[in-house]
């Protein structure tokens, strides 16, 4: 998707491995990697079909009008089980 020309950022975290305090907003291409290295020691899918992440996509080929501009975010971390989402303002 990123060498396509998708732009996303991680909007939910539920798993082991990611952080909501330091993954939150970071764009699946920073991401890469460490989801890479999180396929190879916990199975987690790359693509975060098993509900690892989601993502916003803030530009992509298909955009007609331009891509999303994020002026604000909060984060939102549940302590608890270590999951986390973020509040987008654009």
């Amino acid at each position: 998707m990123v060498h396509q020309g998708l732009t996303a950022i991680l909007i939910k975290v539920a798993c082991l491995g990611l952080d909501p305090r330091r993954h939150l907003g970071k764009s699946l291409a920073q991401m890469f990697a460490k989801l890479k290295d999180l396929n190879a020691l916990y199975g987690v899918h790359v693509c975060g079909e098993g509900g690892e992440y989601e993502t916003l996509t803030l530009d992509c080929p298909l955009f007609k009008y331009g891509r999303i501009i994020v002026d604000e975010s909060d984060r939102v971390v549940n302590d608890r089980d270590e999951s986390g989402h973020l509040v987008v303002r654009a």
